[in-house]
């Protein structure tokens, strides 16, 4: 197998908060802010989706780096769309959320700042390897080409066409292809 590429977006977990606790406490959180305020105010919500807390590269990333273990009775579990939307209307404070996804820049919730937190999910190709080497240099060119533009504002543009504007993936994708000239 040949690995082809590096997207410039990381689609990796993230939080957001609600735009108003983001806006009431100056500005931005980052992940330290964030835990000192789950820790300073014992009625705040965290929302997470089901496997968050026991994944190896979910909420223990957080509480390490922060050193702030979230108690259960800060936590909701709720469905990963839910999220989203219980984070904007206020039901949750913060909410894990994908750092790509189209409803960020939609909705009343902002990205908590991660300084390196979660891990990178940066997007490339695999290609079998004896196919790729018949025409390497084209393949490359081409990945090069598709990935280049997909920075994480990018992505999240194309994410919300699908998720906010209810367009299909094959259209969209379509589309931004013909928009860069492979198409």
């Amino acid at each position: 197998i040949q690995w082809v590429g590096l997207s410039p977006f990381n689609d990796t977990y993230g939080f957001v908060s609600n735009g108003d606790l983001t806006e009431e406490n100056g500005g931005p959180f980052d992940m330290q802010g964030m835990a000192d305020y789950l820790q300073e105010n014992s009625d705040a919500s965290l929302c997470l989706e089901t496997e968050f807390p026991d994944r190896p590269d979910g909420l223990v990333l957080f509480e390490d780096a922060t050193d702030f273990e979230v108690p259960d009775s800060q936590i909701q579990i709720l469905d990963t769309g839910l999220i989203y939307t219980e984070t904007a209307s206020g039901s949750c404070d913060f909410g894990e959320v994908f750092t790509t996804d189209g409803r960020i820049t939609e909705l009343n919730i902002d990205l908590v700042e991660d300084d390196g937190v979660f891990i990178l999910y940066n997007a490339s190709y695999l290609w079998n390897n004896e196919a790729f080497q018949e025409h390497a240099d084209d393949y490359t060119a081409l990945v090069d080409q598709i990935l280049e533009p997909l920075d994480e504002a990018k992505m999240a543009e194309l994410n919300a066409q699908v998720d906010v504007q209810g367009e299909s993936a094959d259209e969209v994708a379509k589309q931004y292809l013909e928009e860069i000239g492979v198409l």
